[in-house]
């Protein structure tokens, strides 16, 4: 007596539960991701939303204070406002911005900085009657 082989023919379709499991897989993955979408917004708009506080540019760290000075001088090289420049920085409460603007001038020259920032800042440093020596090659 011999066994009959089986084949893909012999056997027929598979079972249900064989050719559902990419379905349910699917939809699990989908559910998961709806409700972690819905939980992350949950938290973040009404358990837990960020506190905002009103700063000052005073409150800036040492590099952004820089960044700061440099922004305010880009925006002196366009308005040609220096009323302006004076409240901008006085908002930083420096005790002298010239010598603010002169210290941060001199340090990017030496560090090879941005030209297009140290042009900026050579502007406002002869805004306040303050150019250096080592400005002088900067002078247009």
């Amino acid at each position: 007596m011999t066994t009959p082989r089986v084949t893909s023919q012999a056997t027929g379709p598979l079972p249900q539960r064989a050719t559902n499991w990419r379905w349910t897989i699917g939809v699990n993955l989908l559910l998961g991701l709806i409700a972690g979408l819905v939980i992350g917004i949950l938290w973040a708009w009404v358990i837990r939303p960020p506190a905002f506080t009103e700063t000052t540019p005073a409150g800036l760290r040492a590099e952004y204070r820089d960044d700061y000075i440099i922004l305010v001088a880009h925006t002196y090289a366009l308005e040609q406002d220096f009323a302006r420049v004076e409240q901008r920085l006085a908002e930083l409460g420096l005790r002298d911005p010239s010598e603010t603007v002169i210290a941060l001038t001199e340090g990017l020259i030496e560090r090879g900085g941005n030209e297009k920032d140290i042009f900026a800042l050579i502007d406002l440093a002869r805004a306040y009657g303050q150019l250096t020596p080592a400005m002088e090659p900067f002078l247009r």
